[in-house]
């Protein structure tokens, strides 16, 4: 529980303050990891690996709901 808050914390903090946040459910939940990865590898978002693990985690079981 505690890495999907994680995870939705640093969603909302270090992915919104880049752009306008997608709603979880909009992207496959199977792309997210790709996604949030490539925001950090082209886009260079400030992520730790264990951000991106978290982020990921959280919108992908958001997604699955």
């Amino acid at each position: 529980m505690e890495q999907l808050q994680s995870g939705r914390r640093a969603y909302l903090n270090q992915c919104g303050k880049c752009h306008a946040l997608k709603s979880e459910t909009t992207v496959p939940r199977d792309v997210w990891e790709a996604t949030v990865n490539r925001m950090r590898n082209k886009n260079g978002a400030k992520l730790t690996d264990e951000e991106v693990a978290n982020i990921a985690r959280y919108l992908y079981a958001m997604a699955s709901r």
